[in-house]
């Protein structure tokens, strides 16, 4: 498909613009989050608020009102966590996410593959 097509043409174009030092190579989930704490009968963890197109989290089928509780096996109980357990990994790493769904209020595991911030 086209979109598909376009997302290979720009991960191409962002490896180079980071092998020729243009780019950082920081991951990139994307989604705006917060902590999850604002809200009673929720788990403790990052509330998605929203879920960028064409990113990691939209192929993952991350959506709004969903919270992240893990990220690579550790507990992500605030922004703070996300982040820094995120800082650990490359763009281009896979990483499992536990995720309550929002919708049906059920954990799911999924696999996203980092992808460049820019």
């Amino acid at each position: 498909s086209v979109e598909a097509e376009l997302v290979i043409l720009n991960e191409e174009i962002r490896a180079l613009l980071v092998e020729y030092g243009a780019m950082t190579s920081k991951p990139l989930i994307g989604i705006v989050h917060k902590n999850s704490t604002c809200y009673d009968n929720m788990p403790i963890g990052n509330y998605v608020m929203y879920v960028m197109p064409s990113s990691p989290a939209y192929f993952a089928g991350i959506e709004k009102g969903d919270i992240i509780t893990e990220f690579g096996g550790v507990a992500v109980e605030d922004v703070n966590q996300l982040n820094a357990e995120k800082s650990k990994y490359a763009a281009g790493d896979e990483v499992e996410l536990k995720v309550y769904k929002g919708v049906s209020g059920k954990i799911k595991t999924v696999k996203i593959k980092l992808a460049q911030n820019v």
